[in-house]
């Protein structure tokens, strides 16, 4: 029983996890269309975790 309810547990994590990566890669391609349009060139995009504080690059 409690291995069937950690899997499934698993499964919801894991198309929770896809779909809000599908949703910000959505996001991403929009704001870079867009900043193209406008400005006539890509836009720098740069990952970041924001807990990992200020810091130079």
């Amino acid at each position: 029983m409690a291995e069937d309810l950690q899997s499934l547990l698993e499964k919801i994590n894991r198309e929770g996890v896809e779909k809000a990566r599908a949703a910000a890669d959505e996001i991403v391609a929009a704001a870079k269309a867009e900043f193209t349009l406008k400005f006539g060139h890509a836009p720098k995009i740069y990952d970041v975790v924001i807990s990992d504080g200020a810091r130079k690059l």
